[in-house]
């Protein structure tokens, strides 16, 4: 599963920020890039799988780059099971139950 470490980010930034200074909320970034709320929301729940896309995922990529001093992409994303161990690259088994929801959708 790839997990979306915007909260993270966002916490880590506004730590950094002088005491008073403005903190970056996820609607603020979310307005910025052009998304609404529960998109960013969604991305970042711990009880669902996000599902975006591309112009989203750059979007927010290049936001954080002008915005969050030090920020590398690499930050932005999180596998589970982590990248480097083996397991299957075929996305229907990466995400069984997704399959199941899919097919039944179909009927």
């Amino acid at each position: 599963m790839l997990r979306f470490r915007l909260k993270e980010i966002l916490s880590s930034h506004n730590a950094s920020r002088p005491i008073g200074a403005p903190r970056m909320t996820l609607a603020q970034v979310a307005l910025a890039i052009g998304v609404g709320p529960s998109t960013l929301s969604n991305l970042v729940s711990t009880e669902r799988e996000g599902v975006t896309n591309t112009a989203t995922l750059e979007a927010l990529a290049r936001f954080l780059k002008q915005n969050v001093r030090e920020f590398q992409i690499q930050q932005l994303f999180e596998f589970t099971p982590p990248l480097d161990t083996q397991c299957t690259t075929n996305v229907d088994e990466l995400y069984p139950h997704r399959t199941r929801r899919d097919a039944n959708r179909n009927r």
